[in-house]
């Protein structure tokens, strides 16, 4: 984890935390599609430096069992996309999302109410809160 996070300020405040389908986990490693909180109190951005390629035998992409209910995912790509084509593999088994930055605050999207959606694209480097109305396995889509 202190790879992936090797910016972040060694300020004993610093928590990262990932939501495991009904508990708050403290992790000691960063996995694939999962989506995680980090408070880092410096000023300083963080930047994730994860290879998923470097595996030994023909690579498979990640995958990860989301659970009915929320659960907290990351966008496996570095280009924005939208949201329609970062879900496909789940597509008609969640209803909401939620995203959260310092500066805009909240943002959600509702599948099947325009109005509702205050983002249609997934952004590198961000997490999401998913809930879902089904268990479903969510594949990367572009790593």
């Amino acid at each position: 984890m202190n790879i992936a996070f090797e910016n972040l300020s060694f300020d004993p405040n610093n928590v990262k935390w990932h939501y495991n389908v009904s508990i708050w986990e403290h992790p000691s490693n960063i996995l694939p599609l999962r989506g995680y909180w980090v408070y880092n109190n410096a000023s300083t951005p963080i930047f994730q430096k994860l290879n998923y390629k470097d595996m030994a035998g023909p690579y498979v992409p990640p995958s990860m069992t989301l659970k009915s209910g929320w659960n907290q995912i990351g966008h496996t790509s570095t280009k924005y996309m939208p949201v329609s084509s970062a879900l496909v593999s789940i597509e008609g088994k969640y209803s909401h999302l939620l995203t959260y930055s310092p500066g805009e605050g909240w943002k959600m999207y509702i599948v099947g109410n325009p109005a509702l959606q205050q983002f249609n694209f997934f952004e590198p480097g961000k997490g999401y809160w998913i809930f879902m109305t089904q268990d479903a396995t969510y594949a990367a889509v572009d790593i």
